[in-house]
């Protein structure tokens, strides 16, 4: 277990170096090294598939969609010995994080969004969609896996034969083909059609939120947002700026939590937009995620999560900052209510 938890520093650290054109690391022996070690048999992190078992000689694997999940199953499995091939309808990696509206940033942190093989350069920050996607696109680079992506061709059906074999059907640049595999993995994510609320009797204009660019869509016009994910969320807040007026419709309340623990939760947009500018400088204990999210405390020490939290704690009572306060406890009690048995002590249960 130490080796391993040295070892993911080590690998971290290469990564990063690696990344960096400016560091002097960047030479054809640590890029030997560093590929060596990530073709081992060693696992490490939540990217690192459990594909253990050697596959048969000449086993094909066809992979529907080129975001997040479709880039770490290309990856994982060609080297486990798979032929693996990324069918992607778009020009590139990414998914709907290619696609999505002008103001799109990630509702978590470069430190939690990035793979656990792949470290995010740079100190942690909510980056807008194009940066993920260059990110994306860095990952496909240093892993090499350029020659396992088909790109514009989109998947429309699949067969699973009596043989056990898939027979995929799809078109590329006009043309209609037949590919066969042995195996199929559906990386489209679970929104990928758009779903529509009825509405009896309203004729005005309706549109989904994947039709969404920017609040130019809406100026001057009265706005009613059905649903309350982190979409509507966002695009609430871009259509007040813009709008005669904006109403946010949901089947059940619930707390909307800022990104931020801290006086920039204020306009986080214009925060989250100075983040990407040099010598932006936000702490980890100034995000959500810290009060909320486990796996901030896997990323560090003990103790050094512990003082994380602990100096979160001390300068939101020194900004006198009640409502981070009371969100902080409304996300606790909702958390705790959300599982059996959530408010009792482990010995209790």
């Amino acid at each position: 277990a130490n080796i391993e938890r040295r070892s993911k520093k080590v690998l971290s650290r290469l990564i990063y170096n690696a990344q960096n054109p400016n560091r002097d690391h960047r030479n054809a022996a640590l890029t030997k090294f560093t590929n060596h070690y990530l073709n081992s048999t060693f696992t490490m992190g939540s990217s690192q598939s459990s594909v253990s078992a050697m596959p048969p000689k000449g086993e094909r694997v066809l992979i529907i969609g080129g975001g997040p999940s479709g880039l770490v199953a290309l990856k994982e499995l060609r080297e486990k010995g798979f032929d693996a091939t990324v069918l992607e309808k778009s020009a590139g990696v990414g998914g709907a994080f290619r696609v999505a509206y002008d103001h799109m940033f990630l509702t978590i942190s470069t430190k939690l969004m990035g793979y656990s093989d792949f470290a995010w350069a740079g100190r942690p920050r909510y980056a807008p969609r194009a940066e993920y996607v260059e990110y994306l696109e860095r990952y496909v680079s240093f892993f090499q896996l350029e020659d396992g992506l088909s790109f514009n061709t989109d998947v429309t059906g699949a067969v699973l034969k009596g043989s056990g074999e898939w027979e995929v059907e799809a078109e590329k640049d006009g043309k209609k083909m037949v590919m066969k595999a042995d195996r199929l993995i559906i990386c489209t994510g679970s929104n990928h059609n758009p779903k529509y609320a009825p509405v009896p009797g309203f004729t005005g204009e309706t549109m989904h939120s994947s039709d969404w660019r920017s609040n130019k869509q809406v100026a001057g016009k009265r706005v009613m947002i059905i649903g309350n994910g982190e979409s509507s969320a966002d695009i609430a807040a871009d259509s007040a700026e813009i709008a005669e007026s904006v109403v946010l419709w949901a089947r059940r309340p619930i707390p909307m939590g800022p990104r931020f623990l801290n006086q920039k939760s204020g306009d986080e947009l214009s925060s989250m937009e100075a983040m990407q500018h040099k010598g932006s400088r936000t702490e980890m204990w100034e995000m959500l995620e810290t009060s909320t999210t486990s796996p901030v405390s896997q990323l560090q020490s003990p103790k050094a999560y512990s003082d994380i939290r602990i100096d979160w704690v001390n300068k939101t009572l020194k900004e006198a900052n009640h409502d981070v306060a009371h969100l902080n406890a409304i996300i606790f009690k909702n958390a705790c209510s959300s599982v059996e048995d959530g408010f009792k002590r482990s010995d209790q249960i």
